[in-house]
């Protein structure tokens, strides 16, 4: 048989199964050709920029624990200085949506936040980290490396920004250590309550920065704080764990801490978020119910974890990986949206604060 007889006879063949599945064609047709490739979710590729303080790093879960095995090469970052790690929450959520089979990156010179920062000193100004080399420049201005990293590289289109800042502005350290080493760590309301009321300003004054990238302000996601507070019954720690730091902190404590200060804390960044048309990413507080730092099933590192995950109190009171991927689902699901090429819809209300 001649090649056009072949052709002939094949294109009848086609024919002739075209019209046998008649209505059916949309569920036969796989049976006359091969199926086409699934195409890509989202837009491809769809590249993060991360910034903001230590929530935002990765503190608290480094790529690799300290081993006595690898004791010069242990504990592992992806940045020593700022105590980076591929835990953060925006990696993570780049794990989640690639498991999806979206594009989504976030490159290694996009990933700015470092652990300590603040909005004055971090991500406005230059700052050391936690671990500069000695005689190491000051890193710069968190924002300014941003506009710097869309400048060297316009083809590098960053998609969305994430955000965690304000923990730092209102003396989170200092917060924690007056819980512990005070019978009543409200003592400290009066300090917590004059930075909680510059807070604002200097959200503000981040937005208007941030402005300035050209980024779209609802193309930034702030991220909501978790709530390390709570035991595995929901009740407050108290005491617990015994024979570390945090044991010190009593549930009176506790309960000031998660229902006074967190609130009044995540409440400033949705009203942020809400003035300049930022997106805020909340349900994070109450996803670490029954996983907070005394939990049988913690998802918030105790100091004594720290040292030994780490060799240094940093990562004490911050998520460790099991927390950082519950971050990161919330952040996937906020960002699944715009990677669809859907509008974010604005923050229009923010839960109301408690009284008191």
């Amino acid at each position: 048989m001649g090649r056009s007889a072949v052709s002939h006879s094949l294109r009848s063949f086609s024919l002739r199964c075209l019209a046998l599945l008649g209505p059916s064609l949309l569920l036969g047709l796989t049976a006359c050709a091969p199926s086409a490739p699934r195409p890509p979710l989202g837009a491809a590729p769809f590249h993060l920029a991360a910034l903001g303080d230590s929530f935002a790093s990765g503190q608290g879960a480094p790529n690799q624990n300290f081993s006595w095995w690898k004791p010069f090469w242990t504990p592992s970052w992806d940045d020593k200085r700022c105590n980076r790690s591929n835990h953060s929450p925006t990696a993570m959520a780049v794990q989640q949506l690639v498991k999806q089979g979206y594009d989504v990156t976030l490159e290694p010179e996009a990933a700015l936040a470092c652990s300590g920062a603040s909005i004055e000193r971090g991500l406005l100004g230059p700052y050391n980290g936690p671990e500069p080399p000695p005689g190491a420049a000051p890193l710069p201005a968190q924002v300014d490396a941003l506009k710097g990293l869309l400048s060297r590289s316009p083809a590098t289109h960053v998609g969305a920004v994430t955000l965690s800042a304000g923990g730092n502005d209102i003396l989170f350290e200092y917060i924690v250590l007056m819980c512990i080493v005070s019978q009543d760590c409200s003592l400290s309301r009066p300090l917590i309550e004059l930075r909680l009321g510059e807070l604002p300003a200097a959200l503000d004054a981040l937005a208007d920065a941030l402005a300035s990238t050209a980024i779209p302000a609802n193309r930034i996601f702030v991220l909501e704080y978790p709530d390390p507070t709570r035991d595995s019954d929901d009740s407050y720690c108290d005491h617990e764990p015994v024979g570390d730091a945090l044991g010190g902190i009593s549930r009176e404590n506790a309960e000031w801490a998660s229902s006074y200060v967190l609130p009044r804390l995540n409440s400033a960044l949705c009203e942020a978020a809400k003035r300049n048309g930022w997106n805020y990413v909340d349900r994070i507080a109450t996803r670490f119910d029954q996983h907070g730092w005394c939990a049988k099933d913690n998802w918030i590192n105790t100091v004594n974890e720290s040292l030994s995950h780490q060799r240094h109190f940093r990562g004490g009171m911050h998520p460790d990986p099991e927390g950082y991927t519950a971050i990161g689902e919330r952040l996937a699901a906020a960002l699944k949206p715009l990677i669809d090429g859907q509008t974010p819809p604005p923050v229009t209300s923010c839960p109301p604060v408690p009284q008191g």
